[in-house]
């Protein structure tokens, strides 16, 4: 598998924190979900906007899902 650089696409907003530890996982042939959380350090906010949330990208394919058993 190889990652195509022009079929990239943002999922999850940088609100100028570090993200990362993502978790994928195939919900069904149809639809897949990335999970990411905010890295926040000090218990405060960023001046962008991170507080710390934990977000969930739902992807729906247009084919059904090779990885999917």
């Amino acid at each position: 598998m190889t990652v195509l650089r022009e079929t990239e696409k943002v999922l999850i907003p940088e609100r100028g924190v570090m993200l990362g530890n993502f978790g994928v996982a195939a919900v069904n042939g149809q639809e897949s979900w990335v999970t990411d959380s905010e890295f926040i350090t000090n218990g405060k906010s960023h001046q962008r906007g991170a507080d710390g949330s934990t977000f969930i990208a739902r992807l729906k394919w247009s084919q059904p899902n090779r990885r999917d058993k």
